[in-house]
């Protein structure tokens, strides 16, 4: 247990479940084989409905992994992700915070790497970096090469959120939290409070995390376009109301969402009507 104490990185872990047993180890694993591991991970159990599913299995990897500091916190209601990883943060004892969802999974060097830029830079509040979409059974590439931080331009960001929440790496005394209660882009309106209060936010090209499914229309909050239309809209909303934006920039912004909205139908329409011609060809291969 010294040792990897010894080695350890200054980092808390956040980690919000909800009926997550059959992904959580995958997302734990990566954070585990880590080429320097965080001092501590914590698993928020978001009030799982699965019988206690989610929470036992949690147990189960805590018990699986006694040498390392795995924490678990038990939420005694539902409260979506943001407000999960919120409570956790009250918690975390480590200067550094790094976010990862319970489906997705790290790159072995992304704490390694994106801490040590922080650690050199510490002026600077929050560093992201480029995500990447696998198969269940694919596996993330080692790369041979970095690429520097760059300032990440907040008008462009105004328009595409860029920052994946498995990205993120920033310090636990800043004052800025996950609006609660908010369960769609919440985790947008945090990154642009922080971007528009003047604190930069610096961003890595390297793929150093990665989700396996769609960015929108597939299963868990993604799969529920005009709920996550709507926090989309009540995100620039909150940015108008806390003066943040002006009013005619609100009305771009919206009205730039609501086409995106609507290019997202269309792109899903068109994904489950080939779904189900390829289905409906196997089908025909397998009578014959």
């Amino acid at each position: 247990m010294g040792s990897i104490v010894s080695r350890s990185l200054p980092v808390s872990v956040i980690i919000p479940c909800y009926r997550c047993a059959a992904t959580v180890e995958r997302a734990v694993d990566s954070v585990l084989n880590q080429t320097q591991v965080p001092t501590e991970i914590i698993l928020v159990d978001d009030f799982s409905d699965d019988g206690s599913a989610t929470i036992s299995y949690l147990k189960n990897l805590k018990q699986k992994h006694q040498k390392f500091n795995i924490q678990i916190l038990a939420l005694e209601k539902n409260q979506g992700p943001g407000s999960a990883r919120n409570e956790a943060w009250k918690i975390a004892s480590q200067p550094y915070i790094a976010f990862l969802d319970a489906d997705d999974s790290w790159h072995p060097n992304k704490l390694e790497l994106q801490y040590s830029w922080m650690k050199g830079h510490p002026e600077v509040l929050l560093t992201a970096h480029s995500s990447i979409q696998l198969s269940n059974n694919s596996h993330q590439k080692q790369f041979n090469h970095c690429k520097n931080f760059y300032p990440l331009n907040v008008i462009k960001f105004l328009f595409f959120n860029c920052i994946p929440t498995r990205s993120v790496m920033l310090k636990r005394e800043i004052q800025y939290r996950f609006s609660p209660g908010k369960r769609y882009a919440e985790d947008y309106l945090l990154w642009l409070s922080i971007a528009l209060d003047r604190h930069p936010i610096y961003f890595l090209g390297l793929p150093l995390s990665c989700s396996y499914k769609n960015e929108f229309g597939d299963a868990g909050l993604t799969a529920h376009l005009p709920k996550a239309h709507a926090g989309l809209v009540d995100t620039y909303q909150q940015l108008l109301e806390d003066r943040r934006i002006l009013w005619p920039t609100c009305i771009v912004l919206i009205a730039f969402a609501n086409m995106k909205y609507l290019r997202r139908l269309l792109v899903v329409g068109c994904r489950k009507l080939l779904n189900a011609l390829r289905s409906q060809n196997i089908l025909k291969d397998t009578d014959e």
